[in-house]
């Protein structure tokens, strides 16, 4: 008797152990770094409030690529969030000529769609996707299911994220909202919804 009962707690406290270790680990996940690589051109993503595309203009006046594609939709009436970031790389010092517009993805997935026929369209063989710490790892699964078969090579760099702290997540409001957030739509994806 005493032998199963010490089983079941062995048994429990390892349950308990990964339990922690998954939990703890949840925002490291969602994070995948890769330094960046000369392109032919960079895929800056909407969903924040401008930090993706400063990183991008930061890597275009680095030299790693020529063009900047700003993907995101229409926020409000007929105004676009690609509109706006065009606006900002601009204010920043990026040519108008060197910023295409991708203004139709309301989605991750439609980032990856539309932006995979603009790199078609142009015979671009290589692309920078910049986006959130956090968002990477579920950017670089969709982009790399869409753009399978292609032979484009894709790399993914993060610009940071304003209020996501990967190691301590669960101590921040908003780290915890992301985490939840991402793994919903992880979730969803999986299920076949377009995130």
């Amino acid at each position: 008797m005493k032998k199963l009962n010490l089983i079941k707690i062995s048994t429990i406290l390892v349950i308990v152990a990964i339990l922690m270790f998954l939990f703890v680990n949840a925002g490291n996940f969602l994070v995948s770094y890769e330094k960046p690589k000369n392109a032919d051109v960079i895929v800056v993503l909407a969903g924040d409030k401008g930090t993706r595309t400063q990183y991008a203009v930061k890597l275009y006046k680095q030299g790693y690529a020529s063009k900047i594609i700003v993907s995101g939709g229409i926020i409000y009436n007929k105004t676009s969030i690609a509109e706006l970031m065009k606006q900002q790389a601009e204010e920043l010092g990026v040519p108008s000529d060197n910023i295409i517009l991708e203004d139709k993805a309301d989605s991750t997935f439609e980032n990856a769609i539309f932006s995979k026929d603009i790199l078609l369209k142009n015979d671009y063989r290589s692309a920078i996707i910049v986006t959130s710490n956090y968002h990477t790892r579920r950017s670089k699964m969709i982009f790399n299911n869409v753009f399978s078969g292609t032979n484009i090579q894709l790399t993914y760099c993060a610009s940071g994220g304003e209020y996501f702290d990967q190691s301590k997540w669960w101590l921040s409001n908003k780290s915890a909202m992301i985490v939840i957030n991402e793994y919903i739509k992880f979730i969803g994806y999986a299920l076949g919804k377009n995130t």
